[in-house]
């Protein structure tokens, strides 16, 4: 049964693969199919949005998630429909649920860097989102809200850059690299981050919850 899940998934993907470029109504059906294949019920014809529940394998299932949400992005670039901006969300907040209950299960420092690039994806693409969901023509309290997102998902990218940088000094210090050497990285990588909360800080404030017109995480 898991051979057969995995040869589907795979000949979906491939086919995303070959006609993205000319079709992303044919590239969203595609990833659509292959979440519909690793989940016991979603059907992509009837539900936008599949439960966090019922998958067979959660890194197939966020990774196709992640690319319908990317798909969804790329389209409004096309369309200019707001819809696919709040699929694309909406998505994006799956993910991240997906990944706070994934941690509980990321053991090796291997899941925790495969975890964290799955992050780095979830909060960029969610920051696109926003950022263009912002600028629309939306009523001002659904603008403060996406700009209250936009601060959490950039706070939660910035969360991950250190835990990331943590599990790779993990790494030197298991392949011998030089004490030295180490500490020059963790100055960088101290830099680094106080520099991009500062400039976080500025450009996104904070602003007051929004009302109950999109999922609350």
């Amino acid at each position: 049964m898991m051979a057969k899940f995995q040869i589907e998934v795979e000949e979906i993907l491939q086919r995303v693969v070959d006609v993205e470029a000319d079709s992303l109504e044919e590239a969203i059906k595609n990833y659509s199919l292959a979440i519909e294949a690793n989940h016991t019920n979603f059907d992509y014809k009837t539900d936008s949005l599949p439960e966090l529940s019922g998958f067979y394998d959660q890194n197939v299932f966020v990774n196709s998630l992640l690319l319908r949400a990317s798909a969804y992005l790329m389209s409004y670039s096309q369309t200019h429909n707001l819809t696919d901006l709040i699929y694309a969300f909406s998505h994006y907040q799956l993910c991240d649920t997906m990944v706070a209950n994934m941690r509980h299960s990321a053991i090796t420092k291997n899941d925790k860097l495969e975890l964290g690039k799955i992050v780095s994806k979830c909060c960029e693409g969610a920051l696109s989102v926003c950022y263009e969901l912002i600028n629309a023509e939306l009523p001002e309290n659904q603008i403060r809200y996406f700009q209250q997102q936009a601060f959490s998902f950039a706070e939660k990218g910035k969360s991950n850059s250190l835990l990331e940088s943590m599990v790779g000094q993990d790494a030197m210090k298991l392949a011998n690299i030089p004490e030295n050497l180490q500490q020059i990285e963790n100055q960088s990588i101290i830099f680094s981050f106080q520099t991009k909360r500062h400039f976080s800080m500025k450009e996104v404030p904070l602003f007051e919850s929004r009302s109950g017109a999109f999922r609350q995480n």
